[in-house]
């Protein structure tokens, strides 16, 4: 007969066994962007230390990531918020063997033929409870909604409108320009998220500044996570 251990739901599914594969709490914190970008505007970073790291965050002020890079484990991430003030909370997961251990009691499952440590009840593990996805068409950011618990969000594409114009083109070229940029940013209130399309102020360019053709990145996916008693 063989031997082993299983959690099931209340359906009678397997939750946990020797299976088991997630990713679990690592860091948390909070920050306040506070560089002034394009006057009304605030930008800001956080680096962060992972292996196979998934940054989830919560802001009460419209909010987006706008940006990340990596540099080996390290990982940069920068927001932007549209206004002169807000909190990024955030938590970072990785695999297990990076997660911070709550307590000396607990569980721990292995993986018999590896003997990797899949489970360990001493974790917080991440509870991913919806799926956000689409297309940013005609500056329509996603539907806003409610979630379970204290819901995060979890970045995968990024979207964005990046427009800049020529002011005028009287005379000899180059010509002064403008530009600005418009991003569906969020704001969380206990389980409501809230989405709206955010235009910064237009900056003004001198004919000496080279122009930047306008782009953009439409399609879009989040993920939501619960981060309640995290």
């Amino acid at each position: 007969m063989a031997l082993g251990f299983r959690a099931r739901n209340g359906g009678g599914g397997v939750q946990i066994d020797e299976t088991y594969r997630n990713l679990s709490l690592r860091a948390k914190g909070s920050f306040n962007p506070g560089t002034v970008w394009n006057g009304t505007w605030r930008t800001g970073t956080i680096t962060v230390t992972g292996n196979s790291p998934v940054l989830a965050w919560r802001a009460s002020v419209p909010a987006a990531i706008v940006g990340a890079s990596r540099s080996g484990n390290a990982i940069t991430y920068t927001f932007m918020i549209a206004g002169t003030a807000g909190t990024i909370d955030w938590w970072l997961f990785d695999e297990t063997g990076f997660g911070s251990v709550t307590g000396n009691v607990g569980i721990r499952i292995r993986n018999p033929s590896t003997g990797v440590v899949v489970f360990d009840s001493r974790m917080k593990y991440m509870r991913v409870v919806g799926f956000i996805g689409g297309e940013f068409i005609g500056n329509n950011p996603p539907a806003s909604a409610q979630y379970p618990g204290l819901p995060a969000l979890v970045a995968g594409n990024i979207p964005y409108r990046y427009v800049s114009n020529v002011v005028s083109q009287a005379g000899t070229p180059p010509f002064p320009w403008v530009d600005f940029v418009i991003y569906p940013m969020v704001a969380m209130s206990g389980q409501q998220l809230t989405w709206s399309a955010q235009q910064s102020q237009a900056a003004d360019h001198p004919p000496s500044q080279t122009f930047v053709n306008s782009s953009m990145q439409d399609s879009y996916n989040y993920l939501v996570i619960d981060v309640a008693n995290l």
